[in-house]
């Protein structure tokens, strides 16, 4: 393309395609920049034209002649190479619009609003407010409206509202309508805390342990992870163990509302105290009772004061009660008739408030002959009322006899029932030798119990107070050949659990809290659905669960001491029996009607396998294999 005037600057920009001849090669410095595109030219002032530019012919007029020919280049300047084609521009397509709301728009832009019709005011000069807007002013001119005013003149019951009334009927109702009142947010009560999980810092410092397991709580807690892998946690107990005693399997059990005694009881002993200032004492507590440098702090006659009592009775009482009952309900397997004796009599040691003896109010029988004398010695005098009044709510026909004392004065006849509830982890672990201490108190304890009697003693699971037991058991053992253990071992070998550093034995079972536990443990950050302790039976003449659990030929009886381990393509859980610690495993494949209950074991769970080899320290279930669960 070329430009018949000979000054014009097109025939610079010439190409060489369109020249005549081609240029001549030109070198260019290296700091010399190319001229390509050409610097922009001012714009030419108004009116008037560049010069060399004919005259604007009119339309359809033809120029006068040929064109002229294009004059050569010149020779000073070098074209410019030619510039690479522009490559064209991609732009994604546009999302179609979102499905409007209902009652709303969408993405359609907002409706102007109808200009309202004249008024009477408005046609005799006076400014009339329009609907929902501000007053005009001046010659017909809107002010502009604030956003309270806008706000006011959206449509709709209240704010935030979408969308516009289907009806001129609704609209007009909607206008005449007042707008409810705005809810105000919900705010605590002065001086509680909002219901939230707190923090680390706020739950204090850790308990006995390195690592706290998932879903257990502050007060129960392990020193080093399990030796054997656990399952998780269930987030809600079971129904099948959420119960004392499933109905027709063991026992008839004596139903008892915690919530209405203990409501009964912070209304007439416990002094009514503040919920918050109830929680601070309950934190406080447990963390004496499980701490190993806190404990040493914990007094001896901590009860005296009436808000540790109603503390103590409001929160651990009544799990310290639900245990008692599901030992005793576990020792009734092996006897019988044990809690069904006409003339039961029980010492309770270090009593408390009773807990004990409001356990075995639940676990005996309602249609038991005879009466219960049971006798409470504890060196707090306030406690003793304090179970006094318990046992008469929840067993008024008992022969109920408290006084102040130690071990060495609890004096009498012979007993058939001798308890010890948590007495080991509150006296024995700051002695220099705990277990020679705490095998001296359990010796003397021992000799309050009759021949064909049973002595009790239920511990938390602390990891600590844990072995401290099998160690005392292991020496009563080995020093009485008399002595036999009653329960939860199958056996009177020594405990396979102390040859390994990391397990313990104990048990863990769901339990309906009160609602009183479970507000608590909102408050402070405690888990109390799951029961956690161990325990032991000795007697002399009484029978044991081993002997009770007389399997046929072929069988061999175990106890899961472990929580059942589900893992890809098998189940693992371990056993303590006859032949000592053995993990069992069974694979999924194998899972027959057979070997369906291996895998819904739970910890603390007694059961017997039938066929094969009964196996030392590991065993493999076949699809040939038997397993009968046997917990009452």
């Amino acid at each position: 393309m070329t430009d018949p005037r000979p000054d014009s600057p097109l025939n610079a920009l010439r190409l060489p395609a369109f020249a005549a001849d081609p240029p001549a090669p030109s070198v260019r410095k290296p700091t010399e920049r190319p001229r390509w595109p050409p610097p922009p030219r001012p714009p030419p002032a108004r009116g008037s034209r560049p010069a060399g530019r004919p005259p604007a012919r009119r339309a359809g007029a033809r120029p006068a002649g040929p064109p002229p020919p294009a004059p050569p280049p010149p020779a000073h300047r070098t074209p410019s190479p030619p510039a690479p084609p522009r490559r064209p521009s991609y732009r994604p397509p546009r999302p179609p619009p979102r499905a409007a709301p209902r009652g709303g728009r969408g993405n359609r832009p907002p409706r102007r609003r109808r200009r309202a019709a004249a008024r009477p005011a408005e046609t005799s000069g006076a400014p009339a407010p329009s609907r929902g807007g501000p007053a005009r002013s001046g010659a017909g001119r809107r002010k502009a409206a604030t956003g309270k005013e806008r706000r006011q003149a959206r449509p709709g019951p209240h704010r935030g509202s979408v969308g516009r009334p289907r009806c001129r009927e609704a609209e007009t109702s909607r206008r005449a309508s007042p707008r409810p009142p705005r809810r105000p947010a919900p705010r605590c009560r002065a001086g509680s805390r909002p219901r939230r999980r707190p923090t680390a810092r706020e739950r204090g410092p850790a308990t006995e342990g390195v690592r706290a397991r998932s879903g257990s709580s502050r007060a129960i807690r392990q020193e080093t992870p399990s030796f054997y892998p656990m399952r998780r946690r269930r987030r809600a107990p079971n129904s099948r163990n959420s119960g004392f005693l499933p109905p027709g399997r063991m026992l008839a059990c004596r139903l008892m509302d915690w919530n209405d005694l203990l409501a009964r009881y912070r209304s007439e002993r416990g002094g009514r105290p503040k919920r918050e200032a109830l929680a601070e004492e309950i934190a406080r507590l447990s963390t004496r009772f499980t701490h190993p440098h806190e404990r040493a702090r914990l007094p001896s006659g901590y009860l005296d004061s009436r808000l540790t009592r109603a503390a103590y009775a409001s929160y651990f009482a009544p799990a310290n009660a639900e245990k008692v009952a599901r030992v005793l309900g576990e020792l009734a397997a092996a006897d019988p008739g044990l809690l069904r004796r006409p003339a039961l009599r029980v010492l309770d040691l270090g009593c408390g408030t009773g807990a004990a003896g409001l356990g075995l109010a639940r676990a005996r029988p309602a249609d038991a002959p005879g009466r219960v004398t049971y006798e409470g010695i504890d060196i707090s005098r306030p406690a003793l009322d304090d179970a006094a009044w318990f046992l008469a709510e929840a067993a008024p026909d008992w022969d109920v006899r408290v006084r102040t004392g130690d071990l060495d004065s609890a004096g009498g006849p012979p007993r058939d029932l001798v308890l010890l509830i948590d007495t080991l982890n509150e006296t024995t672990l700051a002695q220099r030798d705990p277990a020679g201490a705490g095998a001296a108190m359990v010796r003397r304890a021992l000799d309050r119990v009759a021949p064909d009697g049973y002595l009790i003693v239920v511990e938390p699971a602390l990891r600590t107070v844990t072995r401290l037991l099998h160690a005392i058991r292991d020496r009563l053992a080995a020093s009485d050949p008399g002595l036999r253990v009653a329960a939860p071992c199958l056996h009177a070998r020594p405990c396979p659990a102390l040859a390994r550093e990391d397990a313990w034995c104990h048990e863990e079972r769901s339990w309906d809290r009160p609602s009183i536990a479970a507000d608590i443990d909102r408050r402070i950050g405690h888990d109390k659905r799951w029961l956690k302790y161990a325990w032991l039976v000795l007697t002399r003449a009484g029978r044991t669960l081993g002997e009770a659990m007389e399997s046929p030929a072929g069988a061999t009886g175990w106890r899961a001491v472990t929580n059942r381990h589900d893992v890809k393509g098998k189940t693992r859980i371990a056993g303590c029996g006859a032949a000592g610690w053995c993990d069992l495993e069974c694979l999924t494949r194998h899972k027959t009607d057979a070997t369906r209950a291996f895998f819904a074991l739970e910890r603390g769970d007694l059961f017997t396998v039938t066929g094969g080899s009964p196996g030392t320290g590991h065993r493999r279930l076949g699809p040939d294999d038997r397993v009968t669960r046997r917990t009452p």
